[in-house]
């Protein structure tokens, strides 16, 4: 997870994403949350789903979906990112957990894995 990203040439000449800022604990005022990633050899294209929740936020259901992006992975792609933009143009303070699924849409037995990440409130450093 980063405050960024910034695509860079690759090893191959490929573009690579290359988190900037890394961190698991952002300030509410962050417009978007990045999570980049790396991907092993794949053979044929896919796509990467976010999906973002409440986990411990005061005043939120934990079992509602407040954001959500999904990149399209192609052949010779070997790095992406995904864009959590801040619900309502500011994150409440709180722990949020985002699962990854992966393949052509949604399901039980497309989740790779689970992220989590803070939203310090302002006075925290």
């Amino acid at each position: 997870m980063a405050e960024g990203f910034e695509e860079e040439l690759g090893f191959r000449r490929t573009h690579e994403i290359v988190p900037v800022k890394p961190t698991e604990r952002f300030s509410p005022d962050v417009s978007g949350i990045f999570i980049v990633f790396t991907l092993h050899q794949h053979y044929q294209a896919f796509q990467v789903f976010g999906r973002c929740y409440p986990e411990s936020v005061s005043g939120l259901d934990p079992q509602t979906m407040i954001g959500q992006d999904v990149m399209y992975i192609a052949l010779e792609d070997e790095s992406g990112y995904l864009k959590l933009s801040s619900p309502e143009g500011r994150w409440k303070p709180g722990r949020y957990k985002v699962e990854i699924h992966a393949g052509e849409q949604v399901n039980e037995v497309s989740l790779m894995g689970t992220m989590r990440f803070t939203v310090a409130a302002s006075h925290e450093p």
